[in-house]
């Protein structure tokens, strides 16, 4: 239980860490932190604690990404900066590792109270920092407000609450229902569109599992989806400025063959895939962690310029993965998942409690959330996400083994 506390801890400390281009006195901390994690997982295979086989191939995909410094540095890359891109990979496999080995089976229940009660508290951070600065609302600019929304937090937070409050809203207690709430408007003050059409997806997806499961009523969806939109209405009629830039920022999404963001992004992706396929062994394994690729950008905005753009940032988190790490690599990445949701989806047919089937419903709703996410908005560079999603991931993988109880032979062949 140490080690998870040590993770969370580096969380927090990751959220309030300024950005730097070099390494800072916290993330030095952070890698610290995990080197003796590292030890202690090293220690645990020793005595016999087998690798689960479903982390084997983000395992061969880490592999992959590791020997792509020598692609890297052919193609110029300094040392450092691709280790810069190869940390938060190998950052997400220690994390779900360290979960999975370190994880007490009796208070799964409490890690993930702590871990969501941080995505709260961000949230509520930024919020926070707005009446600090006493700036109106109706003063403030869209582009100026969204940085007090909650972002990728209340996105998640809401992906996963929704589905504890929709398949139980009246066993609930009144806090988490609140704390919903704050997150569904903060969410929209975010003002990200693909926020809000990932939490769309995750939301559909989740309740559809539910009905399919028998977990939820019917008449319950529409019930809650009313109370939700009364609030939400409420909210803003109050600040009718978030109504104004929520109208115009969910119309733009149906003109978004015109909207230059989005055009912005497909073109990045098609720069992306034509640098990708000129040369088939670069398609195969890529062109190493840090390389940058050329595509003509029509966006003034998202590179200070309209032409041709040098970068390694792509919106599309799978596309980079492509050109960096090649097809063999995203296909390895995108296996685990798969994999992932395949077992999660297999389980929900076994004869397990029904608070099991919420909480495994819960973290797939997080997946879908993020793999939608994912195409416009490269949440996984990001350090902090990769342990944020690493202790899910590991959360996930340890109820399957130690709670659900699952035939012998079929619990083996799933996690062994």
């Amino acid at each position: 239980m140490f080690v998870i506390l040590l993770m969370l801890f580096s969380i927090v400390l990751l959220f309030f860490a300024p950005s730097s281009s070099g390494i800072s006195l916290i993330e030095g901390f952070i890698l610290i932190i995990y080197c003796i994690i590292i030890f202690s997982i090293f220690k645990k295979i020793i005595t016999k604690k087998r690798i689960p086989k479903i982390i084997l191939p983000l395992l061969f995909f880490l592999i992959i990404a590791f020997f792509s410094v020598f692609w890297s540095f052919f193609n110029g890359i300094h040392l450092i900066y691709w280790g810069r891109k190869f940390i938060p990979y190998f950052i997400f496999l220690i994390s779900i590792l360290s979960t999975y080995y370190y994880s007490d089976e009796n208070k799964l229940n409490l890690i993930i109270k702590i871990l969501f009660g941080f995505l709260l508290l961000f949230a509520i951070n930024n919020m926070i920092n707005l009446w600090i600065q006493n700036i109106a609302f109706s003063n403030l600019g869209m582009q100026k407000m969204r940085r007090f929304g909650g972002h990728y937090y209340s996105a998640i937070f809401v992906s996963f609450v929704f589905v504890y409050i929709i398949s139980s809203f009246k066993k609930n207690p009144i806090y988490l229902k609140t704390s919903f709430l704050f997150m569904c408007l903060s969410l929209i003050i975010s003002f990200t569109r693909t926020f809000w059409i990932s939490t769309f997806f995750s939301l559909i997806f989740s309740t559809i599992i539910l009905i399919y499961n028998q977990l939820l009523k019917k008449e319950l969806v529409l019930k809650y989806i009313v109370f939700l939109g009364l609030f939400l209405i409420i909210s803003m009629l109050f600040f009718p400025q978030i109504l104004n830039y929520t109208t115009e920022r969910m119309l733009s999404i149906s003109k978004f063959y015109t909207d230059i963001s989005f055009l912005d992004r497909a073109y990045e992706l098609k720069g992306i895939i034509n640098s990708s396929l000129k040369n088939p062994i670069y398609t195969i394994l890529g062109h190493g962690l840090g390389t940058k690729f050329k595509f003509y950008s029509p966006s003034p905005f998202s590179r200070d310029k309209i032409g041709w753009v040098m970068t390694d940032y792509s919106h599309n988190y799978f596309g980079y993965m492509f050109y960096s790490t090649g097809f063999l690599g995203l296909i390895l990445y995108l296996l685990f998942w798969v994999e992932l949701l395949y077992i999660n989806f297999k389980v929900l047919r076994f004869n397990i409690e029904k608070q099991d089937k919420i909480l495994i419903i819960a973290f797939m709703s997080t997946y879908v959330n993020l793999f939608v996410s994912l195409n416009t908005a490269p949440q996984m560079v990001n350090v902090i996400w990769n342990i944020i999603f690493g202790i899910i991931v590991g959360i996930n993988i340890k109820l399957i083994k130690a709670k659900c109880k699952l035939p012998p032979k079929t619990n083996d062949n799933i996690i062994q």
